[in-house]
């Protein structure tokens, strides 16, 4: 929804790029389950899922860990974080939305491993 806004106000490259690369991988993920339902061979749809998954569970760490920069990894960082078991746990935990996607993602990582080593 932010991205819409900035979209509105003639921006097409918003401040904040997580939206648009939460949408084009979403999109991504979505034609990527599509082409692989009729495909021969499904290993490199199962592999570009692992890699869309796990990006998707270190880039939330990497974003947090270095200082939640509009840009992804690049621009002004407001703050930085130092990692420890607590941060790690804090941010697991962080709510329930985030911890239902981490572990999601996680499982995902999982279960399309198992398929790529199984077909």
């Amino acid at each position: 929804m932010n991205w819409l806004r900035w979209a509105g106000a003639g921006f097409l490259v918003p401040r904040d790029l997580r939206w648009p690369v939460f949408l084009f991988s979403g999109l991504a993920v979505l034609v990527g389950l599509y082409l692989a339902r009729s495909a021969d061979d499904r290993r490199p749809y199962y592999a570009a899922g692992i890699v869309v998954m796990l990006g998707y569970f270190v880039g939330y760490f990497a974003w947090h860990l270095t200082g939640h920069r509009p840009l992804l990894l690049l621009g002004p960082a407001p703050a930085m974080e130092t990692v420890s078991l607590g941060w790690f746990l804090d941010h697991l935990f962080a709510g329930p939305l985030e911890t239902v996607a981490l572990f999601a993602e996680t499982f995902a990582v999982l279960a399309l491993a198992a398929l790529l080593v199984r077909e």
